[in-house]
């Protein structure tokens, strides 16, 4: 299971309103570096799957970190700025968004995050038209004890959304509002700690670090988020203003630039590829091989700026990534496979020259499963995923893939069967060796029952609702959300008559269900 010994919060409602621009009122983070008496604390955003919402914008103004009693400290300021800053959580789903970085906070012992947010916007959805009600602009993260920021050291605050299961955005009565209330687990980790993925920039180049020779420079963030010391290696790629490889001798102050790469323990950004001007991120699907001119066509999702197909143009330096950060060759490019493309559109040629493709995982429905069968002497199953409503990917999953719940833990192969949407993790390495398309994982997508329940066996586990019996897992997380507190809960606090919301999977055959996590939500 997903470990839930973290912070978690529940944003009670929301007001409607709408700022598109951010501003900094000088709270974001500064580039100067750690005193002996202070660290650096860094705001991470990331999200799970939403299926019901196209968007879900959210204006935060403020981050604050409140002291321990007895700390001798003051409230310390993340970042504020009175306009806010308004970002789509659901661009975050597949990724993380460095939201802020702040130098100089006092080291010490600090018992709470308060997190201000000043208007939400869901598009699509059931609340889409209707005025999104929050009685109270400040939030309160509290974990189950206190954290600390470090003497020249970076702490990460990650705020992690698992929109399809913790948020209920629903009609309040007959009132024409709906009421907003994610739950929202926060990692409180000192950066070496936390899974190092490397990161996406985007701002402008404010100053360089040094000019001669060029080791770094100042990055505005885009959003007015603050600024951030970019530092450059020997080992940097640049691409210049074409998206071909260029030099450092490219950059210029007053340059927008794309950058990827890592925060190390002091709060700097270790760059390993920077892009001058506008990058283009582009997402679709792979609709032909590479042919002998390194191009290849995307098949582009829709409500982008770009619609229909694209050619996408590689370069000696393109940079081709599955998972997290594993490096693969041009041949892991193949039909069926979704990408995202950063690159640069020449209108002229009608092409994206490609600085980064992220290859991944391939999403659709299950619609058949051939268990028990060897391919190049492996046994595995087959895997056939309608990807788009009518295209149908076989993929070949061997017995050694973890099959998981998307959020959560395993689940046993008997659960995997048609009907079930799913993401497959291609495997570009073994695709290669098998001569086949190959999935490491299969992340199976959670479904999904409200009710009241009716009858509890708590020897057995089970429990009802409206005659359907719900076996809850041995692990199952269950979350209190009533009242003013949230908490965690066990399977022995679950009373007859309590409304719950139950996210599992439904059995192949019968009328069971196999539920992973349980929260007990108002009347």
């Amino acid at each position: 299971m997903k470990t839930y010994n973290r912070i978690f919060f529940v944003l009670l409602a929301f007001s409607f309103m709408v700022l598109w621009a951010c501003g900094s009122d000088g709270g974001a983070g500064n580039s100067g570096s750690s005193s002996e008496s202070t660290g650096s604390v860094a705001v991470i955003l990331t999200d799970g799957p939403a299926d019901e919402y196209k968007k879900l914008l959210i204006t935060i103004t403020q981050v604050t970190l409140i002291p321990a009693p007895g700390s001798n400290l003051n409230p310390a300021t993340v970042y504020h700025s009175a306009r806010g800053c308004q970002i789509d959580l659901l661009e975050f789903r597949d990724d993380e968004f460095l939201f802020t970085l702040k130098h100089g906070i006092t080291a010490g012992t600090y018992e709470k995050i308060r997190l201000y947010v000043k208007d939400i916007e869901p598009v699509g959805g059931p609340c889409e038209h209707l005025e999104v009600k929050l009685p109270s602009e400040r939030i309160e993260l509290v974990p189950r004890g206190t954290f600390r920021v470090e003497r020249g050291e970076t702490l990460a605050l990650r705020l992690d959304i698992d929109a399809n299961k913790s948020i209920a955005l629903h009609q309040a009565g007959q009132s024409g509002m709906c009421i907003f209330r994610p739950v929202v687990f926060v990692d409180v980790e000192p950066i070496d700690w936390m899974p190092r993925c490397p990161k996406i920039l985007k701002g402008t180049l404010e100053e360089f670090i040094s000019e001669d020779p060029i080791k770094g420079f100042q990055l505005a963030l885009s959003r007015d988020r603050g600024t951030l010391n970019i530092n450059l290696s020997d080992t940097t790629i640049i691409f210049d203003d074409t998206g071909n490889p260029g030099d450092v001798g490219d950059l210029a102050v007053g340059q927008p630039v794309w950058v990827r790469g890592k925060l190390d323990a002091e709060g700097h950004f270790q760059a390993t590829e920077v892009a001058i001007g506008d990058v283009l991120v582009l997402k679709g699907t792979v609709d032909s091989t590479i042919d002998e001119s390194d191009a290849f066509t995307l098949a582009l999702d829709p409500y982008q700026s770009v619609s229909g197909t694209l050619p996408v143009t590689l370069s000696s330096e393109t940079l081709i990534l599955t998972g997290c950060d594993d490096k693969v060759t041009k041949s892991a490019i193949t039909p069926g496979m979704p990408a995202w493309v950063a690159g640069k559109l020449s209108l002229d040629r009608e092409t994206l020259q490609a600085i980064a493709i992220f290859l991944k995982p391939l999403s659709g429905e299950l619609t058949e499963v051939q268990k028990d069968v060897y391919h190049n002497g492996t046994k595995g199953m087959y895997l056939t995923i309608r990807t788009d409503g009518e295209t149908d990917v076989v993929v070949f999953l061997p017995d050694t893939a973890a099959i998981r719940l998307v959020g959560d833990g395993d689940v046993p192969v008997d659960l995997l069967c048609p009907g079930r949407q799913i993401n497959a993790v291609i495997d570009a390495e073994k695709s290669e060796t098998l001569d086949v398309l190959t999935a490491s994982e299969v992340q199976v997508q959670s479904n999904h029952l409200v009710g009241y329940i009716d009858e509890i066996d708590r020897d057995e586990r089970i429990i009802y609702i409206d005659g359907q019996q719900i076996h809850v897992q041995d692990d199952a997380v269950v979350l209190d959300l009533r009242g003013s507190g949230d908490r965690l809960r066990d399977f022995a606090y679950l009373r007859y008559d309590d409304k719950i919301s139950c996210f599992g999977l439904s059995a192949c055959e019968g009328n069971n269900f196999c539920a992973f996590v349980i929260i007990l939500i108002e009347d």
